[in-house]
């Protein structure tokens, strides 16, 4: 492969990135003020589910969605008036059937996405409160990402389901990008 193919290669998979890394923050924002209207009309708590300034994007550019009125986050959500410390795989102080929740770029990390889950809908108490934004897996980003085991489908990004993310898939876009790097280089 010539260098000039391998840098058009790497140049465009960046494009095709960066237009999924700006489509996230859509959704990101938009699911937000859903999740806020909600909120506001049933009379309940947003809990926000992973930290507003976590993400790369996030922390580069301008933030997709707020604190809520309680953050809860692995290691706290720096910023935000009311956070919890907690790991969403385990019981979080708060009630059930209590909140609207709103889980961005979370349950890709979570070691056990069932108790996630059952966590997600005990604070809920239904679907219809609850409000999920996935890193997809259609970009490199969902396979880079270190820590990433899992992959977010989500129906009406109310109905979620977690699953392995294939290890093939890490390995090979891992390998793969470096062998463009070094032929570009």
């Amino acid at each position: 492969m010539q260098k000039s193919t391998a840098r058009w290669i790497l140049l465009g998979l960046l494009g095709h990135e960066a237009f999924h890394a700006a489509w996230r923050w859509k959704i990101r924002k938009d699911l937000f003020a859903k999740a806020e209207r909600r909120a506001k009309e049933l009379g309940r708590p947003l809990v926000v589910i992973g930290a507003p300034t976590t993400g790369l994007v996030t922390r580069v550019g301008p933030q997709a969605y707020g604190c809520g009125d309680v953050c809860v986050d692995l290691v706290g959500c720096a910023g935000c008036p009311r956070s919890i410390v907690a790991d969403i795989t385990q019981p979080v102080p708060l009630d059930d059937d209590s909140a609207v929740v709103f889980c961005s770029c979370v349950l890709e990390y979570v070691s056990n996405p069932e108790l996630a889950k059952r966590e997600i809908l005990r604070i809920a108490g239904d679907l219809a409160n609850v409000y999920v934004a996935g890193v997809g897996t259609r970009t490199l980003t969902a396979y880079l990402y270190p820590g990433a085991m899992n992959v977010v489908r989500t129906t009406d990004h109310r109905d979620f389901t977690v699953e392995p993310l294939p290890w093939v898939g890490k390995v090979a876009v891992n390998v793969g990008l470096s062998y463009l790097a070094v032929k570009a280089w």
